[in-house]
């Protein structure tokens, strides 16, 4: 998310381990739970379609089953405690899919590169997974690290599209503020691009895309 949003938020829900002789432990809920928070994949980007989030809206369910039926055989305070993080966890995720719904209401969400640390652990306010950080590399850039930014700003453009499918709620305050979010994100692209001169780092195709998607979020704020 972050809430990352929890967006978001890419596994089958199906356990995937447990204690010695089958048993479910709280472990393997709490590790099977991490795998599925990452979103599954589609085109190299994050998949926040509304498909795929009425999927993982059944997983989540199955997911809330297994929590429950470890309750009754769960008696050190450790392992209640566990539990009882992981059904916040649950709980925050089942809110996002619910009410929030970034990926569809927040322009902003589809913002992945980010020029200053944050001050906060997870970046702050609602973001997407797979966010690119610049402020951690160091220019000029090494072969190694050129190459490694590469491949973090390559599901750019797929994930800049997907958006265009998505954004589809009505929040007239978040597409405002949307706009000047991508307009510090081309800001930093082109900063970029004259840092890295390289053409295996898509940095035109990304600004291009969302130059387009800019002048989208200006036209429906017109229509409101």
């Amino acid at each position: 998310m972050a809430v990352a949003l929890a967006l978001s938020f890419a596994t089958d829900a199906a356990p995937s381990s447990a204690a010695a002789g089958g048993k479910p432990t709280v472990e393997a809920l709490f590790a099977d739970w991490r795998a599925f928070e990452a979103p599954p994949s589609h085109q190299g980007a994050p998949d926040y379609r509304a498909s795929t989030f009425e999927r993982r809206r059944a997983e989540l369910a199955r997911f809330r089953d297994r929590l429950a039926a470890l309750e009754p055989s769960t008696v050190s305070t450790d392992a209640r405690i566990d539990l009882a993080l992981l059904r916040a966890e649950m709980n925050g995720f089942d809110f996002n899919l619910r009410v929030l719904q970034p990926w569809a209401r927040d322009p902003a969400v589809y913002s992945s590169v980010r020029s200053e640390q944050s001050d906060t652990p997870a970046h702050e306010g609602p973001n997407a997974h797979g966010l690119v950080d610049l402020w951690t590399y160091s220019f000029p850039l090494s072969p190694q690290d050129e190459a490694r930014l590469a491949g973090e700003l390559r599901p750019i453009p797929a994930f800049l599209s997907q958006a265009r499918e998505n954004l589809t709620g009505n929040a007239r305050d978040l597409w405002t503020t949307g706009i000047g979010t991508m307009r510090r994100q081309v800001a930093d692209l082109t900063d970029l691009e004259q840092k890295v001169a390289s053409g295996i780092i898509p940095v035109s195709l990304i600004r291009w895309q969302l130059t387009g998607k800019d002048e989208e979020i200006r036209a429906i704020v017109a229509k409101e």
